[in-house]
């Protein structure tokens, strides 16, 4: 029950972060591409990276705490995997097949290469 309510309050915290950030992005870049939902999942994807080693190799005492609070909890209400799938379609439907596809490739490719970079810089820092 202790896991269920670490996740329960990170999502919500993650929930609100998105919003926020998702909010100043769209008042920046518009809404002519999903800019908000990629880079939130851009940023999610590096964070889950670095936070993974760092949780793993250097607080692997709290890590029943912080894996359900922060990996799963908050980065998880925080990344917009289901807002990306939805927009895709959209943009398909919409006739905008370059956007969707521009959208999908730099979401996945750069997604995990920022997982992996946030990876190695957590792996550096700890070791």
């Amino acid at each position: 029950m202790k896991e269920i309510s670490l996740v329960f309050i990170g999502a919500g915290f993650g929930g609100v972060c998105r919003f926020v950030l998702g909010s100043l992005i769209i008042s920046i870049m518009g809404k002519n591409f999903p800019w908000a939902t990629m880079s939130i999942n851009l940023i999610g994807s590096f964070l889950m990276g670095f936070l993974f080693v760092l949780i793993s190799n250097r607080l692997a005492d709290l890590a029943p705490l912080l894996t359900p609070l922060i990996l799963v909890g908050i980065l998880g209400g925080f990344t917009t995997f289901s807002s990306f799938s939805i927009e895709t379609l959209k943009l398909i439907q919409n006739g905008k097949l370059a956007y969707a596809l521009t959208y999908v490739l730099i979401s996945t490719i750069i997604g995990v290469s920022f997982a992996g970079l946030g990876f190695m810089i957590a792996q550096k820092i700890t070791n």
